[in-house]
């Protein structure tokens, strides 16, 4: 399924290029450029579905945690985001990292998977008190 979305860009880039370059009047290149936006939005979320489904069934059959996806997805510790979180962030307490740190890179700076702490008797009290 990957392989085809692949494809489906490739061949949506190359269509785009195309009719823009040799379609005068049919649609503004504005007009296109949203169309073809719109197509890559559907694409891009076929590929998530895809994802999810495959990583459901891998942790339904195969027994995949959040761990191994952790594992797999995490910064080097020489990351300066790593370094940084784990110079703010104590070694215990309500918010922890994990050993691996995942981290979300942007242009102003980066989200890092950490771990929030919420002991089983504030559920109850909650649930108790009709929270939720």
């Amino acid at each position: 399924m990957i392989s085809q979305i692949t494809q489906a860009q490739n061949i949506l880039a190359q269509l785009e290029e195309t009719l823009i370059s040799s379609t005068p009047g049919l649609l503004s290149p504005d007009e296109l450029r949203f169309k073809v936006g719109q197509i890559r939005e559907m694409l891009r979320r076929g590929l998530e579905s895809e994802v999810s489904l495959i990583l459901r069934e891998l942790a339904d059959k195969r027994g995949l945690t959040i761990g191994h996806c952790t594992q797999a997805l995490a910064a080097p510790d020489i990351d300066p985001y790593v370094q940084v979180a784990r110079k703010v962030l104590p070694e215990e307490g309500s918010v922890e990292l994990d050993d691996a740190v995942v981290i979300a890179p942007s242009s102003d700076g980066a989200y890092v998977l950490a771990w929030h702490w919420i002991p089983k008797d504030q559920v109850i009290e909650d649930q108790m008190a009709g929270a939720y």
